[in-house]
């Protein structure tokens, strides 16, 4: 018996992102951090010199305090450094170590391989068309996010 909403595209986008992340959790697991710790890592990595919470949170997209606990435990695994500035105490910034340039050395070739296998088979214009409707699907979800849709209890 197939499950009555398998041809949904939010269901296929769902089951392949799932698959997708546990696939790429898999390799960061003996490295003993997560899929956004790594994540911050390429941010670090890819573009030197200290940066704020608010810069990465900007650049990764994603809400400041759950970043905030992300470096704290990144910073528990000596992955990154976080240092208040001597200009104004209030700011931290956040850099990383060389321990944590030698993890995300380690990491940035799988993904790279990683990204490109996803790709196989597909032209440039496949890709580029997969990318212009991934971006219309997510801004049919932003735009969602506004409108009532009914819940079973509602």
């Amino acid at each position: 018996m197939q499950y009555p909403f398998a041809g949904m595209l939010i269901h296929k986008l769902i089951r392949l992102g799932d698959e997708i992340e546990a696939s790429f959790a898999s390799r960061l697991a003996p490295f003993g951090i997560s899929l956004p710790m790594y994540r911050v890592l390429v941010v670090l990595v890819r573009n030197p010199g200290p940066h704020t919470l608010s810069s990465i949170s900007t650049s990764l997209d994603v809400d400041a305090s759950t970043l905030s606990r992300q470096i704290s435990a990144m910073t528990r695994l000596d992955l990154v450094t976080r240092d208040r500035t001597s200009i104004n105490g209030r700011i931290v910034q956040i850099d990383i170590t060389a321990q944590g340039r030698e993890v995300a050395s380690q990491l940035i070739p799988f993904a790279e391989q990683f990204d490109a296998i996803s790709k196989r088979d597909l032209s440039a214009e496949q890709l580029a068309e997969l990318d212009r409707s991934l971006d219309t699907v997510k801004q049919n979800f932003e735009e969602m996010k506004s409108e009532h849709i009914p819940t079973p209890d509602s």
